[in-house]
């Protein structure tokens, strides 16, 4: 990450003494400018310092139609020392001295923040990857490199949303937040921060500030299918039932595979009571990625049970099922028995009678 930096700002360097082949010599250009083209690795601290002070007396004693390169090359070697706020202060003097270069030199300080920006996001990524007690190392580097960050270019939403995620990440929500919503004035339209206020509302059980913020969020970022998952829980647990059928619908197109997506769009036709063959059709998705999944077969048989349904072959089906997975259950054996009955298998309903009388005992 350093050396890519040292490459880009030799080339920044390099264009900025493109006036000595015209014939204009400045020597302390020239004396930087050979110290900084040693091959990166080989530049120490002191290499930066000596010409730190090559430069600082050239803006004493230089040169002035040159200054704007003077704090362009004051402000990489104040970056490579780790001096950040005047890796800022340079770089602004740079563009005051150097206008026809501003837009190029915005970009280069630019570059100065995504550096920083960018380490402290690999470290806080590293930390999530690992046991919660052996993250802090990694954390307080990703802390360290976002107040780096901050010196360099304060006040980026970038910046207000990966401190609240490190916040977020150490416990702190209500910091977090404060955060997040001073990102939130500044780009009302990033989808990414209504996320993070919904998921946090979503924690703290505040469903309807969580709908809020996730509806916003899957509106902005459609295809995130975990988006759409937490919007229908927490319209689920609103009961919100047309809104949570909705959400869980596009989180199941998005993601056939995930059960529980299916499972919760069952639930919220099962406990909606109005349409048990739409609850049945996900019940049986969910059941499809994985046949063991026994929330959704309690639900599914009861679904066939339903007044509204009375599919007693199909209630056999999944409650033979549901038996052999959990043969304890006397509740299973119970259902499977009313099945029979109702279809007068009088043979099959004396076994599971005398079955769930073993299990009375």
């Amino acid at each position: 990450m350093r050396t890519k930096l040292r490459l880009a700002a030799m080339l920044l360097i390099s264009a900025g003494l493109a006036f000595l082949a015209t014939g204009c010599q400045d020597p302390y250009l020239t004396g930087a400018n050979i110290t900084l083209s040693k091959p990166p690795d080989e530049l120490s601290q002191d290499d930066y310092r000596a010409v730190i002070r090559t430069l600082q007396s050239a803006i004493e004693q230089g040169f002035p139609q040159n200054y704007g390169k003077y704090y362009a090359m004051l402000a990489y070697c104040h970056y490579n020392t780790s001096q950040f706020k005047l890796t800022r202060s340079m770089m602004d003097s740079s563009i005051k001295y150097w206008p026809d270069k501003a837009d190029s030199l915005g970009e280069v300080l630019k570059g100065y923040w995504g550096l920083q920006f960018n380490l402290s996001l690999e470290q806080l990524r590293k930390a999530t990857g690992m046991p919660k007690d052996s993250s802090g190392p990694f954390v307080a580097r990703a802390q360290t490199h976002l107040n780096n960050a901050m010196e360099i270019i304060p006040d980026r939403v970038e910046d207000y949303i990966l401190q609240a995620q490190i916040h977020r990440f150490s416990g702190r929500n209500d910091e977090a937040k404060v955060l997040f919503e001073k990102a939130i004035k500044a780009d009302p339209n990033n989808p990414d921060v209504h996320y993070q206020l919904g998921r946090i509302a979503y924690d703290a059980k505040n469903w309807d500030e969580a709908a809020m913020h996730l509806e916003k969020a899957s509106g902005l970022k459609q295809d995130n299918h975990l988006w759409l998952f937490l919007l229908g829980e927490a319209y689920l647990m609103k009961g919100d039932y047309p809104r949570a059928q909705k959400a869980f619908q596009k989180s199941a197109s998005l993601n056939p595979e995930d059960k529980y997506a299916w499972f919760n769009l069952g639930q919220s036709f099962f406990y909606e009571d109005k349409d048990l063959r739409s609850a049945i059709q996900a019940f049986e998705k969910a059941l499809a990625v994985d046949d063991s999944y026994m929330e959704a077969l309690d639900l599914l048989g009861l679904s066939y049970l339903h007044k509204a349904v009375l599919d007693f072959d199909n209630g056999i089906r999944v409650y033979k099922s549901a038996v052999e997975m959990r043969p304890d259950k006397i509740e299973y054996w119970t259902n499977l028995l009313y099945c029979y009955k109702q279809k007068k298998m009088k043979a099959e309903a004396a076994a599971v009678e005398k079955r769930i009388k073993q299990l009375q005992k």
